[in-house]
């Protein structure tokens, strides 16, 4: 058989997309917090502390921006929180 290594030549379509889809990390702002910080803070557990937040961004009294932040080896969009003033 031959050889099934993939070379920089070989490059897909999926491999090239992915490449484009890499976000880089953004720094978050002061005042802006993640639901786990927030239960971290509170000493809560997440989910609780996740519902509260829901329901306060429901009511209008939070507004959420979703950050890039390195989690791992990755960067995912987490939702980070703050107090409408």
């Amino acid at each position: 058989m031959g050889d099934t290594r993939k070379t920089k030549g070989d490059l897909s379509w999926a491999d090239l997309l992915a490449e484009e889809r890499k976000v880089p990390a953004e720094e978050v702002p002061a005042g802006w917090k993640s639901s786990r910080t927030i239960a971290d803070e509170e000493n809560r557990s997440i989910s609780h502390t996740s519902w509260l937040i829901r329901e306060a961004v429901r009511e209008g009294r939070v507004e959420v921006k979703r950050f890039s932040i390195d989690v791992g080896p990755r960067t995912y969009p987490v939702p980070h929180y703050r107090i409408i003033k």
